[in-house]
């Protein structure tokens, strides 16, 4: 972890991982933001921000944390790739796009039987080509950190 200096005198600090999804899937990121910090990791997730994701603007201090974390885990629900996808102001996209723009690390977890995308809007296409999604081996509304051990360990 260090702390970074931005244009605008903007600081933050740089975390070994950042969080990506979907504001109805706070259940499913907050077990995964749990389990990572128990286990010793520095992760960044968004949830004291009070930000509404519907805003136009992608906040600067995102966009650093997600350009110089190390891995991004991205939770991917029936919720991730709905049509707010396909809109360039959205935020999940940006995020994906900057990850892999960044050469970050990403790791796609799917939840609740979802699906990986077949197709994927322009600039966040090579997602599906790049990284592997792993099926999450636990529901995150029955959830043990046993469950969650197992499989980061692997």
């Amino acid at each position: 972890m260090g702390i970074w200096k931005m244009k605008d005198d903007l600081t933050f600090v740089k975390h070994d991982i950042f969080i990506s999804y979907r504001h109805d899937d706070s259940m499913a990121a907050f077990l995964t933001y749990y389990f990572l910090k128990q286990n010793g990791y520095d992760v960044w997730w968004d949830m004291d921000m009070n930000a509404d994701p519907d805003f136009d603007e992608f906040p600067p201090v995102i966009e650093a944390t997600v350009c110089t974390c190390k891995d991004m885990i991205l939770i991917v629900t029936k919720n991730t790739f709905s049509d707010r996808i396909n809109e360039e102001r959205d935020w999940i996209r940006k995020e994906i796009k900057c990850a892999l723009d960044n050469g970050i690390r990403i790791t796609p977890l799917l939840f609740d039987d979802t699906p990986v995308p077949k197709t994927l809007p322009e600039g966040i296409e090579r997602l599906t080509d790049r990284y592997k999604f792993f099926s999450s081996p636990f529901d995150p509304h029955i959830f043990t950190v046993e469950q969650m051990h197992d499989f980061f360990s692997k």
